[in-house]
């Protein structure tokens, strides 16, 4: 089954730097992981933009190791529920960066909103 998130998500360059800025009523949040999310959720659709190109080709192009942009991608593999979570700003406590990163979280999505959203 698949689902599609919609992630209201605003890429600024402050200081030559791109940023992931979200906007929710008055305030705006930039944590690290909407940050990891944003960064994720773009180069997928890099990767998908590129459908003739292998993933060692890309990581040539793009100057990045092989394994940073499976540990990048696997953000993207957190339940829609989690993900709109910290979009709005609010991060299970039971979630780390590092757990993310290193895949250190249930695949089924049940399971991973049982963990980290209980």
């Amino acid at each position: 089954m698949n689902q599609e998130v919609f992630i209201p998500v605003k890429i600024q360059t402050r200081k030559g730097r791109r940023a992931a800025i979200q906007k929710i009523g008055d305030k705006r949040i930039s944590t690290s992981f909407s940050r990891l999310l944003t960064k994720a959720r773009w180069l997928e659709s890099q990767l998908q933009k590129k459908c003739g190109i292998t993933q060692k080709e890309f990581c040539e192009v793009y100057k990045v190791s092989p394994r940073y942009v499976r540990s990048i991608l696997s953000v993207n593999r957190l339940s829609p529920k989690i993900q709109r979570f910290i979009m709005d700003g609010y991060v299970p406590r039971n979630l780390t960066i590092q757990d993310i990163v290193n895949k250190k979280f249930p695949i089924l999505w049940k399971e991973q909103e049982a963990l980290f959203m209980a």
